[in-house]
């Protein structure tokens, strides 16, 4: 039978009512009764994995295993405060969970307004010892993160923080939760809007600024713990694997994300073994536990449980991973109609156009963006070289992302689209098929080198790396189209074809290895590109410096804030600055993000804090600041040399091995 005849098979035996009774149950998991929450090691994340366990063995995978992975533990068992409001009458208000450890049962306590919880916030509340406090963050996205204003309430000795966050259209009596990125011991809290707003009303309204609250509450987290991945095949003729992957674990009832997930990689392998179709390649389905949240006090706390499964358990499935999709996204709520797909730059071109063709008049829109996120766990996988596709999100603009993200509104009560759902399990059957029918991974090397020389700027890098990385891209291109020759003719026998991905697999690993690294913000970008960034920033602003006026704002905002750790130097307190840059340089061990920042923090807190007092500019002012960015310029242009030598012997040596894998599998 033909490929597209089996993929009509397929389609005809896709059963999206039985795929999302997968999605409904999933979402019924949870250790709080009011609130839901199936979290790395809870009771109610192994009750899910055992579901999953029996529900892969009913669908007809293969070997199904419930796989032990190592992570931290958080079991969230609810949290509440009664209050009584200015009229006299009580009020209790329902909380939703962090990654916090504590166990309070009917202890009268203080709560007071901290604002946005900066340290000019809690400088003004003055002593908090002891007391709960309010702090709302109006901007997630761009703004600074829950760490930081649950680190500087540990610090003041505050027993810890009820959290109001604000999206752009967050119904004000959802609660939202988010990966915390803290010690267990910094205790942090959700409320929603309508409650933080009413309360902080009564603060305000109060002789002392305060609200007496009884409070309930208990939360367990342990750093050594065990989450479990669920995985099961449809087994191929050749050594290669296709995966499809998706997390069970979530926040509240997560109904979308990522039961969702669960569910449609269910569906498929479900259809596919339905119409009785046998993949050239294993099909491999796995359910992760711990996507969420599966480390204590990191900045990488989630995607553990892929982490430990690719890194640790079996990082021999690397050298026959054909491809992976990811689904964590695309979520098939009431109305959306526009998505994302992300891939591997080396995946980019030829997931683009599969995807336009197969949408083509159907009324969505897909937007093909490279390269996949740090914010989803496809990463790790990526990082070892695995090609991958993601179903991905705008957070600007797509329905989920600015209604309902980690919210107590992530439910089936939000709704359900049917007909984007099938669309979708058939979009993702159809790219599975694709490749199963492909001989070769289908990448273009070239794409990442063609990156990478648009990432250099001219004027700093040495000509000679510049001409190496023309060279490269060529080299690559000419592989490139041997790939496609390859699978275009199949001009290979079974060996041969193993021999070749196993090649590629090898390459690519040492790609990921020798290119790959992570700014302050957790975006991918080549190693050179911090300090690249870094030393463009602090040239502009010695020449602000020079000038007859001034501005010293303005050098804080444009040219200090953006340098490395410094976007929120002036927010916080130095504990709280130092501490998340230390942990962020020298921290997050067994973590996806682990020995991406290749150099130290460039500490400009003092300076920053120094130029807020600076009114008019002095001779001396200017002699202090311009001392203290030249020693800056003179460390991140070391750090650029030493980079940008290692990226011409990486160069080097990846071009030979194109070379060496070109020559072997020429026509």
């Amino acid at each position: 039978m033909m490929k597209n005849s089996w993929f009509a098979k397929f389609y005809q035996c896709i059963n999206a009512t039985r795929a999302k009774k997968i999605m409904d149950r999933l979402s019924e998991f949870g250790d709080d009764k009011a609130t839901g929450n199936r979290s790395a090691g809870s009771k109610a994340s192994e009750e899910a994995a055992c579901y999953l366990f029996h529900t892969f063995q009913e669908i007809g995978l293969k070997h199904v295993t419930k796989e032990r992975v190592s992570t931290a533990k958080w079991e969230y068992h609810g949290a509440k405060f009664t209050y009584k409001r200015e009229d006299g009458r009580a009020k209790t208000v329902q909380l939703g969970g962090y990654a916090s450890k504590y166990h309070i049962n009917g202890e009268w306590i203080a709560v007071v307004d901290g604002g946005g919880g900066t340290s000019a916030d809690f400088d003004r509340l003055g002593d908090v010892t002891g007391k709960l406090v309010l702090v709302n963050i109006e901007d997630i996205w761009n703004g600074y993160w829950v760490s930081s204003p649950n680190l500087e309430a540990r610090e003041r000795g505050a027993r810890g923080i009820l959290l109001s966050i604000n999206y752009k259209h967050i119904h004000e009596k959802s609660k939202v939760s988010l990966a915390a990125g803290s010690p267990s011991d910094a205790i942090a809290m959700a409320i929603s809007l309508r409650d933080a707003k009413e309360l902080r009303e009564q603060i305000h309204k109060s002789k002392g600024k305060q609200i007496m609250v009884h409070f309930d509450g208990h939360s367990e987290v342990e750093p050594n713990a065990s989450s479990y991945n669920i995985w099961g095949e449809i087994p191929g003729k050749s050594k290669q694997v296709i995966y499809l992957i998706a997390h069970y674990d979530g926040y509240y009832h997560s109904c979308f994300d990522d039961a969702f997930g669960v569910s449609l990689i269910s569906g498929i392998a479900n259809a596919m073994i339905d119409a009785c179709y046998q993949p050239e390649k294993t099909i491999r389905v796995i359910a992760h536990g711990a996507e969420e949240w599966g480390r204590v006090d990191s900045d990488y706390d989630w995607a553990t449980g892929a982490y430990e499964q690719i890194v640790t358990l079996h990082p021999e499935w690397v050298k026959h991973a054909f491809a992976l999709i990811n689904i964590d996204g695309n979520f098939p709520v009431p109305g959306e109609r526009r998505f994302q797909v992300k891939t591997s730059m080396e995946f980019y071109e030829g997931i683009k156009t599969l995807i336009r063709q197969y949408i083509a008049g159907c009324g969505y829109e897909f937007q093909v963006i490279m390269p996949t996120s740090t914010m989803s766990e496809e990463f790790i996988y990526a990082k070892q070289g695995i090609p991958c596709i993601v179903a991905a999100d705008s957070f600007q603009d797509s329905i989920y992302f600015t209604h309902i993200y980690h919210s107590t509104e992530d439910a089936k009560s939000f709704g359900f689209d049917y007909k984007t759902y099938q669309l979708l399990l058939a979009l993702y059957g159809k790219i599975v098929f694709e490749l199963d029918a492909l001989s070769i991974r289908p990448m273009r090397f070239d794409t990442r080198f063609h990156e990478l020389e648009k990432s250099l700027k001219k004027d700093m890098a040495a000509k000679k790396l510049t001409l190496l990385v023309s060279k490269v891209i060529r080299e690559a291109d000419k592989l490139s189209n041997l790939i496609n020759v390859w699978n275009t003719k199949k001009m290979m026998n079974r060996d041969e074809e193993e021999r070749f991905n196993d090649a590629l697999a090898f390459l690519s690993h040492k790609i990921q290895e020798k290119f790959l690294r992570l700014d302050w913000k957790s975006d991918i970008v080549f190693p050179h590109e911090n300090c690249q960034k870094n030393l463009q920033l602090l040239r502009k602003a010695m020449e602000e410096v020079k000038k007859e006026d001034v501005d010293w704002k303005m050098i804080i905002e444009k040219y200090i804030e953006p340098i490395d750790m410094n976007q929120h130097v002036l927010q916080f307190s130095y504990k709280t600055y130092s501490y998340l840059a230390e942990r962020r340089y020298l921290g997050n061990a067994r973590t996806w993000g682990w020995g991406c920042i290749p150099d130290p923090n460039e500490d400009l807190y003092e300076l920053a804090h120094k130029l807020t007092q600076r009114k008019k500019s002095k001779p001396e002012d200017r002699t202090y600041v311009l001392h203290k960015l030249e020693e800056a310029y003179k460390r991140q242009g070391s750090y650029y040399h030493r980079i940008l030598n290692e990226e011409e012997k990486a160069l080097n040596d990846v071009n030979q091995v194109i070379l060496n894998i070109s020559n072997r599998f020429r026509v």
